[in-house]
């Protein structure tokens, strides 16, 4: 026999062996990456506020997160977990005009998660320059003379 191929037999073995036993493996992994869907979904939300509240200090302009079921408008209706979007709210009025630039769409939360705002959150969030909630409708505040 050849001394080449008698060193290759056993490397040859052991990647038989590695590709038996990463089939097998793979259905398992499979169910463990759906298993983590929720929870990574679930941590849409936080990070979505925080990125819009960055927005708005980073641009020094009012930033809105608004609930969206198409990801171009806002919509009062149904809960966060239908999607979200965030723009440059130049009039100040809390909707979304065409002319004002979509900075971030949020699709469809994973199924079985709802997440749901009261008040004034029940609908949108939106950020003044320095970072801090606004009212859709309050101008920033003018310090005293």
């Amino acid at each position: 026999m050849n001394m080449a191929w008698t060193s290759r037999l056993p490397t040859l073995g052991a990647l038989s062996l590695a590709g038996v036993l990463f089939s097998l493996a793979a259905p398992s992994m499979t169910a463990t990456m759906d298993s983590l869907k929720p929870s990574s979904s679930s941590g849409l939300m936080p990070s979505g506020l925080h990125r819009a509240r960055d927005q708005a200090v980073t641009r020094n302009v009012r930033v809105v997160l608004c609930k969206s079921a198409d990801g171009v408008s806002c919509t009062s209706a149904e809960g966060w977990e239908q999607g979200w979007i965030v723009f440059q709210d130049a009039n100040g009025n809390g909707s979304r005009e065409p002319s004002e630039a979509i900075l971030r769409r949020e699709v469809r939360l994973s199924a079985g998660l709802s997440v749901y705002g009261t008040g004034s959150l029940a609908r949108s969030v939106s950020f003044g320059p320095s970072g801090a909630i606004r009212p859709p409708s309050a101008s920033p505040r003018r310090p005293a003379s």
